[in-house]
């Protein structure tokens, strides 16, 4: 017999690849001296690359986000030189410049989570994540505009980040439910499914593009399908992998 696992409680979502996105104007000033197009969808393509091991892990050091931002410059055509050029300004983008990711859709699809479950925002950030989502007027945890959140949990505050289990065990102690009780969804195979996994959380993959070849964990496209996902997993509860009919969202459309 499986091994049941309680129902989900509390929802918790990464901020940067899923809410924010890199702020792709700034990205097509650094590239079109080399003629590249860089417009905010080819900008998100090229971020969700569904190469886990060459993925975006803030909060690992200026190395980690250089080098992934050298892997950026070559998905949207750079040349290795031009990549090498552009290096430090993608950085400094990563770093600094994020917008709302495909706000006419994220906004609305938040509100009517956190109007069904209780939501955090868990992020690897530089302490200024809850700033910047409530200055786009995508979530708050007070009074504003977009959806209100219990929380934001940001590494640059609470001192942990992903991919540590802290950073969940804190997330899950602001929706004040036990970490099994609580769904984490994030774009990085390593920092977020896995990650959450080892703290004891189900998770599922921000895959908007359908890139990840795994089988062995549930991905989500949109923020209306991890809606989707809330009612089957409280009536199921197996901890077994998905099957490959369940790959996304418990199938795809």
């Amino acid at each position: 017999m499986a091994e049941q696992a309680p129902p989900v409680a509390g929802l918790s979502l990464d901020a940067g690849g899923v809410l924010l996105a890199p702020d792709h104007h700034k990205v097509a000033v650094l590239l079109a001296p080399f003629g590249i197009r860089a417009g905010a969808h080819e900008v998100d393509r090229a971020f969700h690359s569904g190469d886990d091991d060459a993925g975006f892990h803030p909060g690992e050091g200026q190395p980690v986000v250089e080098a992934f931002a050298h892997r950026l410059a070559l998905r949207l055509g750079a040349s290795e030189a031009q990549a090498e050029d552009v290096r430090a300004g993608l950085y400094r983008v990563l770093e600094e410049d994020w917008l709302p990711r495909t706000p006419d859709v994220t906004v609305p699809a938040l509100a009517r989570l956190s109007s069904r479950i209780p939501v955090v925002i868990t992020t690897n950030s530089d302490g200024r994540a809850a700033h910047r989502l409530h200055r786009y007027g995508i979530a708050h945890t007070g009074d504003g505009r977009g959806a209100r959140v219990r929380a934001v949990v940001d590494s640059g505050v609470v001192g942990s980040a992903k991919p540590e289990p802290e950073i969940f065990h804190q997330a899950a102690l602001a929706l004040g439910v036990p970490p099994e009780r609580m769904l984490h969804v994030g774009d990085s195979t390593r920092s977020d499914v896995r990650a959450a996994r080892a703290a004891g959380c189900p998770a599922a993959h921000f895959d908007p593009y359908r890139r990840c070849p795994a089988s062995d964990h549930a991905h989500v496209r949109t923020l209306d399908e991890v809606e989707e996902m809330l009612v089957p997993l409280n009536r199921r509860a197996s901890v077994r992998p998905p099957t490959p009919q369940q790959h996304y969202a418990e199938g795809t459309r």
